[in-house]
């Protein structure tokens, strides 16, 4: 019994010495095999890590603090929404700055950790946002700020014909986010693959009160079939084509998904982007707005996606960028604009 003890004490002592060393590797080395793996990354993206560090002008210090931020997890954003408030409460689409405060003043009578951040919601910890008042009456949405932003790119207005081809996406928040901006004027069509999220959109269009959403099953298979109206002016105004990818924007709220997709899922991802980009663009009218959007970070799912479109398509890009972290505390999307030739 004694020699039996004595070698799980050793054996455990080795392993003890392994892991000092492993530890030690990955401290000296945080972008190596080692050291990802020490931060909960797979050793697979560390090559698209460089790249993206490299295309976005990174250094190798802010590559490694965006490594780092991958554990560490974020506020949960909210959206106000203008629909749902009293006439006095917005000027032009915009939140006031008084009602803003009276907001904040209820979260918190509600124990509920809300802070701003240049006109931006964010709660850290408390209370259940969704018990609030102000959420059940639709007047605040939870939707990260990378994903309002990219919301914010299509730059809809009041009387635009738009079209949100994957509107699924994020539980439809940048479908809402649009009906918002337009103050219920003009026509939102929402599509997607799954019913099932239709479903949950439909719930969420009605509590938010936006009344310009219609919804259609779209499988993306080949372009949609325009509504008369739209097709009487040649096409939507502006299309938000909100792709299904990796995900990778999206790691620091869903740790599950560095683990869930390796190279070939990726190349199979590609190319359903490259057709859901393709065929929605054929809907955009001339001089209309098409805008691409991943919650990933990868180039191969983004720059790269856009570059070989824009060459077989003859768009013209407009602006394309990476919002969220490592600059912002939120998810990591990227966002690209761009215009249909007259």
């Amino acid at each position: 019994q004694s020699w039996g003890f004595a070698r799980q004490q050793k054996d455990h002592e080795l392993r003890g010495k392994s892991l000092q060393s492993f530890a030690h590797q990955a401290r000296q080395a945080p972008l190596s095999a080692c050291g990802l793996l020490w931060q909960g990354l797979r050793p697979l993206w560390a090559d698209a890590l460089q790249q993206r560090a490299q295309k976005s002008g990174w250094s190798q210090d802010e590559l490694q603090a965006f490594c780092a931020l991958q554990n560490q997890q974020p506020p949960l954003w909210l959206r106000t929404n203008p629909l749902q408030m009293p006439d006095t409460a917005s000027d032009n689409g915009q939140v006031t700055d008084d009602y803003l405060q009276q907001i904040i003043h209820t979260l918190r009578d509600e124990e509920i950790n809300v802070s701003s951040d240049h006109g931006q919601l964010a709660a850290r910890g408390g209370k259940n946002i969704q018990g609030s008042e102000l959420y059940k009456s639709g007047q605040l949405e939870i939707q990260d700020l990378a994903s309002q932003q990219i919301a914010a790119a299509l730059d809809a207005q009041p009387g635009d014909k738009i079209w949100d081809a994957c509107a699924g996406a994020g539980a439809g928040g940048k479908t809402l986010a649009l009906a918002s901006r337009m103050n219920n004027k003009g026509a939102l069509v929402a599509t997607d693959l799954h019913q099932y999220k239709l479903n949950e959109l439909k719930r969420r269009v009605k509590r938010a009160g936006a009344n310009n959403v219609r919804t259609f099953v779209w499988d993306g298979q080949q372009a949609l079939r325009l509504p008369k109206e739209i097709e009487r002016q040649g096409g939507f105004d502006k299309v938000l084509v909100d792709a299904p990818c990796t995900s990778s924007g999206t790691w620091r709220r869903n740790p599950d998904a560095r683990w869930r997709f390796n190279a070939d899922d990726t190349a199979e991802l590609n190319e359903l982007q490259q057709r859901l980009l393709s065929l929605a663009a054929q809907s955009v009218k001339p001089g209309g707005t098409l805008v691409y959007a991943t919650c990933s970070w990868a180039i191969e799912e983004n720059e790269a996606i856009v570059g070989q479109f824009v060459q077989q398509q003859g768009f013209r890009l407009l602006r394309q960028s990476l919002h969220g972290a490592p600059q912002q505390d939120s998810d990591t999307m990227f966002v690209a604009v761009l215009e249909r030739p007259l």
